[in-house]
């Protein structure tokens, strides 16, 4: 009887909890949960449903091979109760309860193998073991890389990783070291177009000082300057205190430009005399 109540659970357990722990309450306990639990045909229906029920495995190993165990169980039951398993539905609905993938690796075998569910059953166990030898040989692999250390990345790695969709991509971001780079021409940029300096005379842009026609005597010119140095037409100081050394083009005098020259003719420049002399 004790072991009895340590091996149920749930509404079992409920059913026999107020029972105390004696030989004759054992055979009242086993009559109690038969006549409440042990319906056969509620045991296949049960079966059954759970069958029906059960999650498609994904493609892998591991959810493959759960699949099949919670399989072989209901089925191992079902056959102890008396139930006929080789009918065509039980065939069909494992097969829907695996990937598309296992399905085909069991097509591609059923001629050799057969079509009957312990031969689906069979099948089953081939493809799903050797899934596991090859996902074990692929976690040895990497444990191997592991221990030896950091992956160097090689030009032949990179080229392998980048064949799905991202070659085109590699190849023009990456530079081929026999290939030099080739410079395009630099045009120089266009150089500043200097600003013409206005008239000092009269203020204008459109012509030089020394080609001034609105003041083109030397004394108009003097006035206008208004107290410059004659020498350097500086604002800041007097002729006779300029430092520069210039000299008169024409008369080859200092003391004066050009421009403001006594002696200059007209043709080589538009500065006259005094109309008055």
């Amino acid at each position: 009887m004790a072991y009895l109540l340590g091996s149920l659970s749930g509404l079992a357990k409920e059913s026999v909890s107020g029972l105390g722990v004696t030989d004759n309450n054992y055979i009242i306990a086993i009559d109690t949960l038969k006549n409440r639990f042990g319906s056969k045909d509620a045991l296949i229906d049960a079966h059954y449903t759970q069958l029906n029920n059960l999650q498609r495995a994904e493609y892998n190993s591991t959810s493959c091979r759960s699949t099949l165990n919670e399989i072989e169980r209901h089925l191992r039951i079902l056959e102890n109760l008396g139930e006929p398993v080789n009918g065509n539905y039980f065939r069909a609905m494992i097969l829907r309860k695996f990937p598309d993938k296992v399905v085909h690796e069991h097509h591609l075998s059923e001629a050799t193998e057969g079509t009957t569910l312990t031969a689906i059953r069979k099948n089953l166990n081939k493809i799903i073991t050797a899934m596991e030898k090859s996902s074990s040989m692929i976690t040895d692999t990497d444990a191997s890389l592991l221990k030896a250390g950091p992956v160097v990345a090689t030009a032949e790695a990179l080229h392998i990783r980048t064949q799905k969709g991202n070659f085109k991509r590699f190849q023009h971001t990456q530079r081929r070291p026999d290939r030099k780079r080739k410079l395009e021409p630099v045009s120089p940029a266009p150089a500043a177009k200097k600003s013409r300096r206005s008239c000092i005379f009269c203020g204008l842009s459109n012509h030089a000082s020394k080609d001034c026609r609105k003041f083109s005597t030397v004394e108009a010119r003097k006035t206008q300057l208004n107290g410059r140095c004659l020498n350097c037409l500086g604002k800041n100081h007097k002729t006779e205190e300029c430092r520069k050394n210039v000299t008169c083009f024409r008369c080859g005098e200092k003391g004066h430009v050009q421009w403001l020259c006594l002696k200059a003719k007209d043709g080589g420049g538009a500065v006259t005399k005094s109309s008055s002399r």
